[in-house]
């Protein structure tokens, strides 16, 4: 066969599998099958669903960073033809809710209803199956305090004013649903490694307010607002609440996000995933591709922007790294790179937030007392702090010191 995909798990690979190529497509944060890792080597290439997650299954599964290439989900944008009564002060949640609704129902919902008194939170997702497993460990002392908390704090949301709760539906219903919301917010620390909620959410013209965090800033992108840090940050969530409030109050600014959600949201189209999955094989059988379907592509902290020319028998590529450089490399030296040549030069300029450490990953330099930073292989101590902010301002500013404009500078909050 030309193709072998295996979805989730390893442990195909033990037998001889007969394919020209063999992919894994890795859905989850990492790889299912602990007793199968010895079988990574028999995988051609490994699809991640964004860049957080291709970093983390590089560190936790020790899989090279050029074995792993960035793919995505996709969604059936027919659900979303109907034509209904779009409400204008309605809010849905339709993601697990242990993935931050506490903190939206309980923290950040009630001072929207301050401005807003007229606005609802419609929440779509089943919790029999958590129930169920808290009465378990319950009865058999497994329950840990932190479980228990989050349960309780879920639970007190779903009695909050306005808040109404309609258990799990089909995909149809949950389309329609959809449609007559007009926000989609999402304030979470949970590692999605892609989050289909959100392409649910522009392909119904919801405006956008979420986590800059993991997959779901892949997806997002420059189709909503997207704020950073820790959820249950005070500055989170004054934050948070200011761009919801905006967003709401701003009719201009929301048209703007629901437009470019609707321009985003055409790339993954089931057709297009096919073809970014064509390409992706064409690639790794040395055969010709479209070259519109490899704009996008990502090759280490590299993403394609454009083809450039033809020369020596090769073609060119322009590129963008995720330190802001723009580069053009050849598509062999592509398939070798990992950036423009920022992670030789200046390794420490990786923020750590995401970042791997065996099976650790970076959720928060929050409780960390200390910053440095490293010039020309020395380190310099920039001092203690009590913010993950301020130790990323101070940072920045040693970092734009040094390096100018091609510092690799952390996100943070005005």
């Amino acid at each position: 066969m030309d193709c072998f995909l295996s979805s989730r798990w390893s442990y195909p690979f033990q037998w001889p599998i007969r394919a020209r190529v063999k992919l894994l497509l890795a859905h989850d944060v990492f790889i299912k099958g602990e007793q199968h890792t010895h079988l990574h080597n028999r995988i051609d290439r490994v699809l991640a669903l964004s860049n957080e997650h291709r970093k983390y299954l590089h560190g936790y599964h020790n899989i090279p960073m050029e074995k792993i290439l960035i793919s995505s989900n996709g969604i059936d944008l027919t659900r979303f033809d109907e034509i209904v009564e779009v409400e204008p002060y309605r809010l849905i949640w339709s993601s697990s809710l242990d993935r931050g609704f506490d903190v939206l129902a309980l923290d950040i919902f009630p001072r929207i209803r301050e401005v807003y008194p007229e606005a609802t939170l419609e929440v779509f997702y089943g919790i029999s199956g958590w129930e169920e497993a808290i009465e378990w460990k319950k009865a058999n002392g497994k329950l840990l305090q932190w479980e228990l908390n989050l349960w309780e704090r879920v639970q007190k949301g779903l009695k909050q004013e306005n808040v109404f709760y309609h258990g799990r539906i089909g995909q149809d219903q949950l389309a329609k649903q959809f449609l007559k919301s007009s926000y989609w917010f999402q304030p979470t620390i949970f590692t999605e490694t892609f989050c289909i909620t959100a392409l649910e959410a522009m392909a119904s013209q919801c405006a956008i307010v979420a986590s800059d965090y993991w997959g779901i800033k892949d997806t997002v992108k420059e189709a909503g607002v997207l704020v950073l840090d820790s959820n249950r940050s005070p500055h989170f969530q004054d934050e948070f609440v200011k761009e919801c409030l905006k967003m709401m109050g701003d009719e201009k600014h929301r048209e703007a996000y629901i437009q470019k959600g609707l321009d985003r949201v055409q790339r993954f189209k089931w057709s297009n995933v096919a073809n970014q999955i064509d390409t992706l094989l064409k690639m790794e059988r040395g055969m010709k591709f479209n070259r519109e379907d490899f704009i996008g592509q990502r090759f280490g902290r590299l993403v394609v922007l454009g083809f450039i020319e033809v020369k020596n028998k090769n073609s060119h590529w322009k590129c963008k790294c995720e330190c802001g450089n723009e580069t053009v490399t050849s598509f062999p030296n592509l398939r070798r790179s990992k950036s423009c040549g920022c992670i030789q030069g200046n390794k420490n300029r990786l923020e750590l937030v995401g970042q791997v450490f065996g099976r650790l990953t970076v959720l928060s330099t929050k409780g960390f007392k200390g910053s440095e930073i490293g010039i020309d292989g020395k380190s310099k101590h920039l001092g203690y702090f009590t913010s993950e902010t301020e130790a990323a301002k101070v940072y920045n500013k040693a970092a734009e010191e040094a390096w100018g404009s091609d510092a690799y500078l952390n996100k943070v909050l005005k």
